[in-house]
């Protein structure tokens, strides 16, 4: 299962930073599989766990651009997770 959501960054958000943070809570989950967090297919976070997750990011590593990006939730066969209060964050100069 996967759930995409697109987010845009500033050129000014672009140009005064370098790395940014995807912040999520996972609730709950079933099943035995991963959670996988992609930012513009780069993958940022893989692992099994509940409650508050904190991902760092560099820019470049995840190709951030101008405008729009995405950000992708992924599960593997047969598992379910409960995510609430995800957020992508910008960290400027």
């Amino acid at each position: 299962m996967e759930k995409k959501e697109t987010f845009d960054v500033a050129r000014d958000e672009l140009v005064n930073s370098e790395k940014g943070r995807v912040e999520f809570d996972v609730e709950s989950y079933e099943g035995d599989g991963s959670l996988i967090v992609k930012i513009n297919d780069y993958k940022v976070f893989e692992g099994k766990r509940r409650g508050s997750v904190v991902v760092n990011f560099y820019n470049v590593d995840v190709g951030l651009v101008r405008g729009e990006n995405t950000i992708s939730f992924f599960t593997e066969t047969g598992t379910t997770y409960n995510i609430k209060n995800a957020k992508v964050v910008i960290i400027t100069k």
